[in-house]
């Protein structure tokens, strides 16, 4: 690229920052690594799943990728707009996002690492503790708590897929005639049901929203063994966040109160696992 034209700061991520640029007449992205993240974030694979996600029609064209420094540049998709949580719970957008999830689980593509969200959470936890940080109050009972959980997901465990993993609504663009995921930071091959809770705790799923997130995916009513899994990784991704929500903290990431957010998510956890439908939850899962 030989001459930079209007840049202009877009709205950025909750780590990164981003930048929408012009040159020769096109329109880019430049996304500019959060402080440090490079330190718990693969960015080999980033750049290889990016580069995936792009074939596979998912995702923004890469047209320049550094993985030493973090920096990435996609080409701009022009008249795109992100969907709220809200309009995630009407039926026609909703079909459309699900419709774009299963191509991505269903497309057969083998991306770069894979996710296993309680060993991400063993990641995360020796990375903030090499930097000083800690975790929530309720963390660890939490997670020793959620020992069942893990028990219960790994002996019913499913063939692995391809998976975004980051899952927020912000991380959506719809043209109107199609839908691209953003962001393949933390992608990786797992568990499809992964996916889908973090879809349903980003927009604030509750029952009914999740039985109709579930017939969609599943195109037939749910089972009880999977509203089960969609439950209980529902608890998971909130367990995942929270130390990855202390690293922001102890690195000095201003762009939220990320203590508090992390406290938040460890409590939304512990309480999901106190609720009375929990043990029948991890039975119907384990069955």
């Amino acid at each position: 690229m030989s001459l930079i034209e209007n840049s202009t700061t877009c709205l950025g991520g909750l780590t990164n920052n981003s930048y929408m640029f012009e040159c020769e007449g096109e329109q880019y992205i430049l996304r500019s690594p959060g402080n440090r993240t490079g330190e718990y974030i693969d960015r080999q694979a980033e750049a290889l799943n990016a580069k995936i996600a792009y074939d596979c029609g998912l995702g923004p064209e890469v047209v320049y990728c550094d993985a030493d420094s973090g920096l990435m540049v996609t080409r701009f998709i022009s008249g795109a707009t992100t969907p709220g949580g809200d309009d995630l719970k009407h039926p026609a957008m909703l079909r459309r996002v699900v419709d774009t999830i299963k191509t991505l689980h269903n497309k057969g593509a083998v991306l770069s690492g894979h996710f296993d969200p309680f060993k991400t959470i063993e990641r995360y936890v020796t990375y903030l503790k090499k930097r000083g940080g800690e975790t929530p109050r309720n963390f660890d009972p939490a997670l020793i708590k959620a020992q069942s959980i893990r028990q219960a997901l790994e002996s019913s465990q499913r063939a692995p897929t391809a998976c975004h993993v980051d899952m927020v609504p912000e991380n959506f663009l719809d043209t109107g005639e199609r839908i691209y995921l953003l962001d393949w930071e933390y992608a990786g091959n797992g568990d499809a049901f992964w996916d889908l809770a973090m879809l349903s705790i980003e927009a604030a799923f509750e029952g009914d929203d999740d039985k109709r997130l579930l017939e969609m995916y599943l195109g037939e009513p749910p089972r009880a063994a999977d509203a089960g899994r969609l439950f209980l990784y529902k608890i998971v991704c909130d367990l995942v966040w929270t130390p990855w929500a202390a690293i922001q903290t102890v690195n000095g990431n201003r762009k939220l109160d990320y203590w508090s957010y992390a406290t938040e998510r460890c409590d939304r956890a512990l309480n999901m696992m106190e609720r009375a439908e929990f043990e029948h939850q991890l039975r119907a899962v384990q069955r």
